[in-house]
């Protein structure tokens, strides 16, 4: 196997900027490995002819790739996941801050069904984000039952379904077969989907660990149909550019042929800072840590759509200890600020009076590498 030339005392290549960064329409080549990166901030991952690149987002950073079938970047993993390996040609991907910014929002009421995708806009409050509306091309969740399931037979393990994305922007549609004595019985839609022209089919292929696949016995499933709802409806608002770090997320005013939609900001957070409502009693050494709970959005969804309206990422906690004077607590030392899609709840573990922590929800800095390999 061919491979580059190493040995003993051979580093990797230190940073070089070939070219200057400011030139339009090209990568950045920054004489460094280590930026530190402001809320809101994202830096391009540099092309690497020669080899991939190492990226570390740091604690509140995010590799995100660009989506062709949303046109927006995605990549919301929120845990310290350390370095990973980025095959970039310097747009596809890049290593972004989110904390303090707009990243989803979620269809809570799909207006009047008079709405046309080319003249509906989405306009933020603040900040100056950037959104695209869909409008219909859901498929709908009730059309995949069992009278249009052909059920085949012979599965030990329930088969892969595989469904054609919409034309960009839109969401794709995800969806799970179940089986019942070795044949399918249900199909159950986990993305609706959004900004499909037509209906699309759904292909279902028996898993390769099988064994009954593997011995040639699976009779192959198929679904008859598909249809889509939502026809004029809002069915989906994807954000194509966070814009700035705000204090206070933006609302979006959606405007077009078609009345009443409305969509909720879903933000990126970690906790900025904590203030203490009531001091609690009863606290003592080893008994003061801090820990969050929750912090997802709250937001009814209209649609069935979690991949998209970024319900279905898992925030990860805070944590931290608290200062004691006595049994009360007087301050609280963070460790690890958190990543939430929403507002978390804030306690102390440990003391015979609970403490009443409110935490303020912003943007962190956060400090990368980008090392090429």
């Amino acid at each position: 196997m061919a491979q580059g030339l190493a040995g003993p005392g051979q580093n990797l290549p230190p940073p070089q900027a070939l070219y200057p960064s400011y030139l339009a329409n090209v990568t950045f080549q920054p004489a460094t490995n280590a930026v530190t990166l402001s809320p809101g901030q994202a830096l391009p991952v540099p092309a690497n002819p020669t080899g991939g690149t190492m990226v570390n987002a740091g604690s509140y950073g995010f590799l995100q790739w660009f989506n062709p079938v949303t046109l927006s970047w995605e990549g919301f993993n929120t845990g310290l996941v350390g370095s990973r390996r980025a095959t970039s040609d310097g747009f596809n991907y890049r290593v972004a801050n989110m904390t303090g910014c707009p990243v989803a929002a979620i269809v809570t009421n799909s207006g009047t069904a008079t709405y046309v995708e080319a003249t509906t806009s989405v306009t933020p409050s603040t900040g100056g984000s950037t959104w695209n509306a869909i409008v219909g091309g859901l498929v709908n969740t009730t059309v995949a039952s069992v009278t249009s399931i052909v059920a085949g037979g012979g599965y030990t393990i329930a088969p892969l379904c595989f469904i054609p994305s919409p034309p960009p922007p839109g969401y794709a549609a995800t969806a799970v077969a179940s089986i019942s004595s070795n044949s399918v019985s249900t199909i159950t839609m986990v993305n609706q989907g959004a900004g499909y022209p037509s209906a699309p089919p759904l292909l279902m292929l028996p898993s390769p660990y099988d064994p009954n696949f593997i011995a040639g016995s699976v009779t192959y499933s198929s679904v008859t149909s598909l249809a889509l709802t939502g026809a004029g409806l809002l069915s989906g608002v994807i954000c194509i550019n966070s814009g700035t770090a705000v204090a206070t997320m933006p609302s979006l005013a959606i405007t077009g042929a078609g009345s009443g939609a409305v969509a909720t900001v879903v933000p990126v957070f970690s906790i900025a800072s904590t203030s203490i409502a009531a001091i609690g009693a009863g606290f003592a050494a080893g008994q003061n840590g801090v820990q969050s709970f929750g912090g997802i959005p709250t937001a009814t969804a209209t649609w069935r759509n979690p991949l998209g309206e970024l319900t279905a990422p898992i925030p990860r906690a805070a944590q931290g200890t608290a200062t004691l004077t006595g049994t009360t607590i007087t301050s609280i030392v963070p460790v690890d600020s958190g990543l939430f899609f929403g507002t978390p709840t804030v306690m102390v573990l440990g003391g015979t009076t609970l403490a009443s922590i409110v935490p303020t929800m912003g943007g962190v800095n956060t400090t990368v590498y980008i090392q090429p390999t």
